[in-house]
């Protein structure tokens, strides 16, 4: 899963990602919306350890459910919904199913630069405790190639922190590669304070549907003996309505 924590106020995206313009692969947000009658269905699965010099004192198993719609005018919104298994290796072998997380809320507004190769939008996500910021620009260097930086806020409660993203990713015929670096600096204690890198990639057996794999770590950056390695999988569907009835009224 894409490791729920929070991502961006400003970004700079690198969005070879894929024509569906999806959430996934990496922890980078689109800054284009979905258009009216758009549905898109992102599902990730991660596997992960948390490792002390190098001893392996925590495995996790995520998975999440996110699910966009696309509201016309430049808006979207969507709805997710996640869950966590733990095993703590260091007192048994089992994974213990975690307290059930609230589901989070999405709302997406793409501003239209009018220049082909920039796109500019805003994201606000929350959950019952906790709300995130977050601004998404991207740039097209090239038709397959393009670059990204995210930033944006993560608040719950009274710990709040600044977060980024800066992807680099590269398409070609049906493979999608991208690069990302990313992490969290606290502003008040108890925020997030961490560094974290992930790479992979996409292909699209069809212009609706890919699926995606991608791994990495992560590290904080007061407790630099601990890492946190994940490899990630999953898939985005998307199910486009208006362009069906267009094809029927043209049979």
């Amino acid at each position: 899963m894409r490791i729920i924590l929070c991502f961006c106020l400003f970004s700079f995206y690198a969005s070879a990602q894929s024509a569906l313009d999806s959430d996934r692969p990496g922890q980078s947000y689109s800054p284009i919306s979905l258009e009216a009658r758009q549905i898109l269905v992102q599902q990730g699965f991660e596997f992960g350890a948390t490792l002390l010099d190098s001893i392996t004192t925590q495995r996790n198993t995520n998975y999440f459910t996110e699910v966009r719609v696309g509201l016309g005018k430049n808006f979207e919104a969507g709805l997710g919904y996640g869950n966590q298994w733990i095993n703590n290796t260091i007192t048994d072998n089992e994974f213990n199913l975690q307290p059930t997380q609230s589901p989070w809320l999405m709302l997406r507004y793409s501003l239209d630069l009018n220049l082909p190769k920039w796109h500019l939008g805003f994201l606000v996500r929350s959950q019952i405790n906790n709300i995130e910021y977050r601004g998404i620009l991207s740039y097209d260097f090239l038709e397959d190639l393009s670059f990204t930086i995210n930033y944006g806020i993560f608040q719950d409660g009274d710990r709040v922190d600044g977060f980024y993203t800066i992807n680099a990713s590269y398409a070609y015929q049906r493979f999608a590669y991208f690069i990302e670096a990313y992490g969290a600096n606290y502003y008040t204690i108890g925020g997030r304070d961490f560094r974290a890198y992930n790479m992979g990639g996409s292909y699209s057996f069809s212009p609706n549907f890919q699926m995606e794999v991608f791994v990495g770590w992560q590290r904080f950056r007061f407790n630099q003996n601990v890492t946190q390695p994940f490899v990630n999988a999953g898939f985005s569907w998307l199910i486009d309505f208006q362009k069906e009835e267009e094809e029927e009224k043209n049979l």
